[in-house]
């Protein structure tokens, strides 16, 4: 295969504009109870994209956007940041970070 084939990663992907802050989507997840569920479907989305025909790397990730959508930030998890998206848009974080006068 020729290297001239081959495209570098960032834009692989069509419809990956950022990067997934998967560890931290893992922690809020695992915070708030719902890992074990989250995994479970993230799975069973994966298994269904690579049942499509999709290649596993497309198929890994597009599970765990697919997922994470369907599992977005609870409100009363008190350790995640109102300014932070962890759903696989990219992570802001907001200026005014709670303080009020």
């Amino acid at each position: 295969m020729s290297s001239a084939r081959r495209t570098p990663i960032a834009t692989q992907n069509k419809n990956d504009d950022s990067q997934l802050d998967k560890a931290g989507a893992w922690h809020r997840l695992n915070r708030e109870g719902r890992l074990e569920d989250f995994n479970a479907r993230r799975e069973q989305l994966r298994a269904t994209l690579r049942e499509q025909g999709m290649r596993r790397k497309e198929a890994a990730d597009q599970a765990w956007r697919q997922a994470l959508a369907e599992f977005p930030p609870l409100a009363s998890d008190p350790g995640s940041d109102p300014g932070s998206v962890e759903d696989g848009s990219v992570r802001r974080e907001l200026s005014h970070r709670g303080a009020r006068g």
